[in-house]
């Protein structure tokens, strides 16, 4: 895993551990071009500070629909609020934990479906135990 672009020193570990970072969702989903026009929509964002359902409207369907599925990506391995420093590079915020306790994170924890919602998927049987959806039933 690369270093972190942040080298002040942290007080709190990850609270997940990562699988992909963000840099190889997007470039696996993105190409080149695809992504320096992504950056420049979120450039243009940050300057102008206006809501994001204003920005959105500029940025074409296809390039939306493949940024929604980074945002969930890099949701999932721990990373939120992207944003472009320098003009050109873009960086992610990593959700930490409060100890060093892997065991007690999973995918329900940076999942934004949540069960008291209804949008949660998983399943809960006769004896009131919760099955999530991300294993297999």
């Amino acid at each position: 895993m690369p270093l972190q672009e942040n080298t002040r020193l942290r007080k709190h570990p990850p609270l997940w551990l990562t699988i992909r970072t963000p840099e190889d969702i997007v470039d696996s989903i993105f190409s080149y071009s695809q992504k320096e026009l992504m950056i420049k929509y979120l450039v243009q964002h940050q300057k102008a500070r206006d809501d994001w359902e204003t920005a959105k409207k500029k940025i074409p369907d296809e390039l939306l629909f493949k940024w929604s599925e980074i945002m969930l990506l890099c949701r999932l391995n721990g990373y939120i609020a992207p944003r472009v420093l320098g003009g050109d590079r873009l960086t992610w915020k990593q959700i930490m934990g409060a100890k060093r306790n892997y065991k007690n994170a999973d995918q329900c924890t940076v999942c934004p479906n949540t069960y008291v919602s209804g949008d949660c998927k998983g399943i809960v049987d006769f004896k009131n135990n919760f099955k999530p959806c991300w294993i297999k039933q």
